[in-house]
């Protein structure tokens, strides 16, 4: 199988200014695209989750590498290509990611890269509030004693339900809604 991503990307591209946040399979970096002007997220994901180790090193797998057939060519952050056997996971997610960004409550995966030996750079729009932090501001802004109001409630409800639909009519779950 030939994995179609969206368009290979490089990391001169990009400036990183900070990191938002660290978690198991990665880091969340703040960055500026140069080509656009835009902030943008970067996720870095160490290579170790998402590529199989080449044919002769030890591999957690007893399948040999080029038996997975989960072929991709990622461009390395100096511009060169060079094609990697992703391992199951990572074939999953990154096919996950591009079967979901045709919903409007799911951020898009827009570039990816390699960062050398390290890790793969997934690039995505900056969102500049997750839904915990959405509940908070309404909570801590609303001068109300009531709470959230009843409206902004159900609002937030079906972006995340019909998100949840859209990720489930494709066979696919997720663990940490965000």
């Amino acid at each position: 199988k030939k994995m179609i991503l969206p368009k290979a990307s490089n990391a001169k591209h990009f400036e990183r200014i900070q990191q938002l946040a660290q978690g198991a399979f990665g880091t969340i970096s703040l960055a500026w695209d140069k080509r656009t002007n835009d902030l943008v997220a970067i996720k870095s994901i160490p290579r170790a989750f998402l590529i199989l180790p080449s044919s002769g090193s030890s591999s957690l797998f007893s399948e040999d590498a080029s038996s997975w057939g989960f072929a991709s060519s990622i461009p390395h952050h100096d511009g060169t290509e060079h094609n990697y056997q992703l391992s199951p996971s990572g074939f999953s997610e990154l096919t996950a990611l591009r079967l979901l960004a045709s919903h409007d409550n799911i951020l898009p995966l827009l570039e990816y890269f390699s960062e050398g030996a390290t890790s793969l750079a997934l690039v995505f729009p900056l969102c500049p509030i997750d839904l915990g932090g959405l509940i908070s501001f309404e909570l801590y802004s609303s001068k109300r004693r009531s709470g959230i109001p009843e409206s902004h409630i159900k609002a937030i409800l079906r972006d995340v339900l019909s998100a949840l639909h859209h990720m489930h009519t494709l066979s696919i779950a997720h663990c940490d809604i965000n």
